[in-house]
């Protein structure tokens, strides 16, 4: 069985279960099925072999050819075979691919050419067409033509001289053209100038795309992760190992914040895994709906972020404009620091230098080592010599100038001026005539933290660098390195552990932070210890140099702080520990709380109020950045003081981060029998539910008589974008995607001679019309003696709108008032008649 078919145990469960319906059914009917993928293979004739040099005759060889593909679907080239003589043992091969360069004279190097694949040639005792490329992966979407390219570093590319015929070979839809065919009057097959050479050998492809019908919930998107603002870029669905899928129609969508999305524009290429390109300049999501014809069902893919790469990626594009000639060797800095005659240690080496001459290396335009070598540090104020060594494809040395930029300001820009590091001619003397080494000090205003480095071997010193194409020969490399600060000699503050909370009940998460150790030093050791005495203290593991900590209280208290050591000096130092207490059982409930975490987590509470209690955390219902809170512990504040057999009106204000309204259900408990429990259904006093015109929820309480008094006791306010039945919200316990949860501490209190609901003096009270356009009327009538009335109107968050006082003589009392200059909402009007209060709920439209 072919192994390509093995991309995990679910999708191998799948692709067994359809290969065996298929082999029965083929089996009842007496065929015979291949259920492996079918390979293909192209081959050339074999004619008469010469040598191709490298736009002359020399050591570094390519031959191209042209590949169109005409399937009906994808196809993976999987191996490709050359014409080969023993010569060829050791040498290494590499396939370039162009899809606009289709003929005519060639240089090989991005962005017009890419390598598609490379691997050593040996194991050739006699001439003939070997494969000197297997394993490959090498994609070619239908319809489309690529132009091919074997390059060998070493011998000579083989390849057929005269005008042998075909030039023409087909197979499986698939086309290979080669030597003298034309395409736009010039010929696909060249070596020097516009001269038909003849490639001689093979490839071999097969379908890159599986049915949809075995792989379509495994589909995920796949493509870069990161990019720099504005460069294009491609995404395309597939499985996990990549492989495309065939048989599905693809809807594109975006989203700029992970939960809002929208249809993407662009016509997705269905022959190359429904591909898109796109440019960004800011993060975005991306997610693919898949339809599976053949099933006619659809998929939608997990999202896909592509995010703005860091500055240090992103510098202006530069290489040379010339391929073959002087090129980057050796790059060398060494810090010289303690010893400026001696080189004492290296702090970058990438390259070797040699051969200096004749080195078939120095083909190159642009290199980037952004990823693959480890990022040096250069500490400020430090003086380091920077050594470059130039190599050549030639036979002699060509004089040239080196060059090393470094963005100090870490700005993303190099600055030709200020951030020019190294300037030196080669000029073929002296003793190392190949080499040009300075000293230079980091300047102590350098900004801390990784950046750029670029490295310049060009003809001249001024056209084009440190930016744009540089005219002539050269080569351009790109690193990133980090500016630190001096190494420690002494012992290093430790810092200030801080926690989002101190006192905690069994179960949640606290998350630990120390951002104020030393930080104008450098290479000392930091990790986090642990104590349950504050006298034995263990390391925690996996802690190092790590300024937060995510921890579960389990109700043991725990003391915590950092360690630093510094290594040249053996001083260690610690800094003062924070001890996280357990609460005190009446302030525990059970556990509740959003777990969705970022990007499904989408809801808040925005602001809660009951009688004189108003906590408001500020900003609009939708897009406020505030609006991240799983969970808010209010229980270390002072009890909200409440009374029995009293009406207390309530309201809760939802707030969300994106721009799109979700319904939240909203419930509420009061523990009144004080037995550390909300019991279902007593103690749940309200479930409402908001919507796109009302986010808002206002309503009234009634304190029952029999609420235990005078101790501390229990309240839970929980919003869940989960509006159906669900026991988080309708029982008060356990977890939730999406809302929040906030705990309060109540205390009842018996009630007063003359509450905030005392009516016994009041008749009739009443506001009308309700709702309003702005004006209205209040009304009640009295048969006791009243000297004064007064009229209070609150808005939800408890903000006084308007008040008045009136005199009383008795019988009906009526007054209108004005509140159209007030926003549409909630209000509420008190009236108060000697101390007699009443309170309804008025609705201005």
């Amino acid at each position: 069985m072919d192994t390509n078919w093995f991309v995990n145990d679910t999708v191998m469960t799948t692709i067994l279960h359809f290969r065996l319906r298929y082999i029965i059914l083929a089996l009842l009917s007496g065929i015979c099925m291949n259920v492996s993928a079918q390979s293909t293979t192209i081959n050339t004739t074999v004619g008469s072999t010469g040598y191709n040099g490298n736009n002359n005759s020399g050591a570094n060889g390519f031959i191209t050819f042209v590949v169109e593909n005409n399937s009906g679907q994808a196809i993976k080239i999987t191996e490709v075979g050359n014409y080969c003589q023993t010569l060829h043992n050791n040498s290494v091969s590499t396939l370039w691919y162009s899809s606009t360069s289709l003929s005519g004279p060639v240089t090989l190097a991005t962005p017009t050419w890419n390598i598609a694949a490379s691997g050593s040639v040996s194991g050739i005792t006699t001439s003939g067409i070997f494969p000197v490329l297997t394993g490959i992966n090498f994609q070619i979407p239908d319809g489309a033509i690529y132009r091919l390219a074997i390059h060998n570093t070493g011998p000579e590319n083989n390849y057929t001289l005269g005008t042998p015929t075909p030039n023409t070979f087909t197979a499986a839809g698939v086309t290979m053209r080669v030597g003298d065919y034309q395409i736009g009057g010039q010929y696909v097959g060249y070596a020097v100038a516009n001269n038909p050479r003849f490639f001689t050998g093979s490839i071999t492809f097969e379908p890159a795309a599986i049915p949809c019908d075995d792989t379509l919930t495994s589909a995920v998107i796949n493509g870069v992760s990161s990019i720099c603002p504005n460069k294009q870029f491609s995404l395309a669905v597939g499985v996990p190992s990549g492989t495309f899928i065939s048989g599905i129609t693809y809807q594109w969508q975006y989203s700029l914040n992970g939960n809002t999305w929208a249809n993407f524009t662009g016509v997705p290429n269905v022959s190359a895994g429904g591909a898109i390109t796109d440019m960004i300049t800011a993060n975005k999501w991306y997610r693919c709906i898949v339809k599976c014809t053949s099933k006619n069902e659809t998929y939608i893919t997990p999202a896909h972020k592509v995010s703005i790469a860091p500055f240090y990626y992103c510098y202006c594009d530069n290489m040379t404009s010339v391929d073959g000639g002087a090129n980057v060797g050796k790059v060398a800095i060494i810090n010289t620091t303690n010893d400026d005659s001696v080189m004492t240690k290296s702090v970058l080496s990438t390259g070797t230098g040699v051969p200096v001459y004749n080195n078939a290396q120095a083909n190159k335009l642009y290199t980037g080592y952004h990823d693959s070598l480890a990022w040096p540090c250069l500490y400020r104020d430090s003086t380091y010599r920077f050594v470059i060594t130039q190599i050549q494809s030639t036979a002699t040395l060509q004089p040239s100038v080196a060059q090393v930029y470094i963005d100090f300001n870490r700005d993303g820009l190099y600055d030709p001026n200020t951030e020019k590091v190294f300037l030196k001619a080669i000029d073929g003397t002296g003793s190392s005539p190949e080499v040009a080494v300075l000293a230079k000090k980091m300047p102590s205003s350098a900004q801390v933290g990784p950046t750029g480095m670029r490295v310049i071997i060009s003809e001249d010193t001024v056209k084009g660098a440190p930016c744009g194409t540089i005219t002539g020969y050269g080569e351009v490399e790109d690193y990133i390195i980090k500016i630190c600060y001096r190494p420690c000699d002494s012992p290093v503050k430790g810092g200030i552990v801080v926690s989002t909370d101190t006192s905690m009940c069994k179960g949640y998460e606290y998350t630990l932070t120390d951002t104020t150790y030393a930080k104008t030093v450098s290479g000392f050791n930091r990790s986090w210890q642990v104590s349950g005495d504050q006298k034995s203290w263990f390391n925690i593991f996996n802690s190092e140099e790590k300024d937060t900590l995510e921890r579960v209280f389990t109700g043991q208290p725990l003391f915590y702080r950092v360690r630093t050591i510094c290594p040249t000096t053996n001083d260690t130092a610690y800094s003062p520990s924070t001890e996280i207490k357990v609460k005190p059982g009446y302030k525990c409930y059970c556990y509740s709380k959003a777990v969705g975490g970022l990007g499904l987590d989408s809801s808040d509470i925005g602001g809660m109020s009951i009688g004189t209690y108003v906590h408001n955390s500020g900003g609009p219902h939708l897009l406020n950045p505030a609006a991240y809170y799983p969970r808010t512990d209010f229980t270390d504040n002072p009890p909200i003081e409440l009374y029995t057999d009293s009406i207390y009106h309530f309201s809760v204000f939802h707030t969300m981060p994106g721009t799109e309204h979700g319904d939240a259900k909203v419930t509420i408990f009061m523990d009144f029998n004080n037995n550390h429990e909300y019991d279902i259904p007593a103690e749940r006093i309200y479930t409402g539910f908001t919507s796109i015109g009302n986010h808002t929820l206002v309503d009234n309480v009634l304190i029952p008589m029999n609420a235990i008094l005078d101790v501390p006791t229990g309240m839970r306010v929980i919003l869940n974008n989960n509006v159906g039945p669900n026991t988080p919200s309708d029982s008060g316990c356990g977890p939730y995607t999406s809302g929040e949860t906030e705990d309060y501490i109540l205390i009842f209190r018996k009630k007063i001679a003359e509450g905030i609901t005392d009516a016994a003096k009041l008749n009739g009270f009443n506001i009308h019309p309700n709702p309003t356009t702005g004006r209205f009327n209040i009304r009640f009538s009295s048969n006791a003696e009243i000297d004064e009335v007064k009229v209070r109107i609150t808005n939800v968050t408890g903000q006084l709108v308007q008040q008045h006082t009136y005199g009383y003589e008795g019988g009906v009392f009526s007054k209108e008032l004005d509140i159209t200059n007030q926003a549409a909402g909630v209000y509420f009007v008190e009236l108060d008649a000697d101390g007699s209060k009443l309170m309804q709920k008025l609705i201005v439209q």
